[in-house]
């Protein structure tokens, strides 16, 4: 590969991405307003998880409930 290096800047601020779920969290249950990520979405991502770990291990398509 050819070419050279540089040091740039992209300007982006720096974040705690954890800190703000969980305020953001906090902000809801103080509030009564829903997440931006509903735990059901969780579950759901969760269960596709499963099922692909589950295919792998068994070699074929499983569903998924």
């Amino acid at each position: 590969m050819r070419g050279t290096t540089a040091d740039i800047s992209l300007g982006f601020r720096e974040v705690n991405g954890h800190m703000m779920e969980m305020v953001h969290f906090v902000e809801c249950c103080l509030h009564g307003k829903p997440t931006l990520a509903p735990g059901k979405d969780g579950l759901a991502v969760q269960k596709m998880l499963d099922a692909i770990y589950e295919s792998a291990r068994v070699g074929r398509e499983v569903e998924i409930d």
